[in-house]
């Protein structure tokens, strides 16, 4: 059996050095997220509030010890929890019940997707050239934060509603 660098040549680099500090970063970034989830929750705030709210003080925004490079390098592992929880929310579904909502669950799931990358781009992109003057640059940045902030809100609106536990017909539309 190889190690995991062997296993997974592309998906990330590994060496001991770099591996030490990323899983270093890793476990701080759970633990933390964990904590802050938590503290939102007793507080009657969904625990995705925490877990933002403790990337923007370790981010670049805050305390800065999440770097772009960090972040960069943990996007794979971001992007197999999204996988996951999509084939969670999939592994639900039924298909009598998309059948009986069909165009309400096509209309959330499009809402959930369009909504959020329109909002995130106009405000990231006006926010972005008030700041820096550049539009070229404003503009990619709105248009890649936008397409994350539609790619992450089904996971936030899931996570919200197994939390809260709900039960109704937009919940029944939602899981399917």
């Amino acid at each position: 059996m190889g190690t995991l660098g062997e296993l997974l040549p592309n998906f990330m680099h590994f060496d001991s050095v770099e591996s030490a500090n990323l899983i270093l970063m890793l476990g701080t970034i759970l633990f933390l997220g964990a904590i802050g989830g938590r503290l939102f929750q007793k507080l009657r705030i969904p625990q995705v509030v925490g877990y933002i709210v403790i990337g923007i003080l370790i981010g670049q925004s805050g305390l800065q010890v999440l770097n772009a490079d960090v972040v960069t390098t943990l996007t794979p592992l971001s992007n197999m929890a999204l996988t996951l929880i999509g084939f969670m929310i999939g592994g639900e579904l039924k298909l009598n019940t998309i059948k009986k909502y069909g165009k309400q669950f096509v209309g959330i799931l499009l809402m959930e997707a369009v909504i959020p990358f329109i909002v995130v781009t106009i405000l990231v992109t006006a926010i972005s050239i008030a700041i820096t003057g550049n539009v070229p640059v404003s503009i990619a940045m709105g248009g890649i934060l936008g397409a994350i902030s539609s790619a992450t809100a089904p996971a936030a609106t899931t996570d919200v509603l197994r939390e809260n536990r709900t039960k109704g017909p937009l919940t029944t539309i939602v899981y399917g």
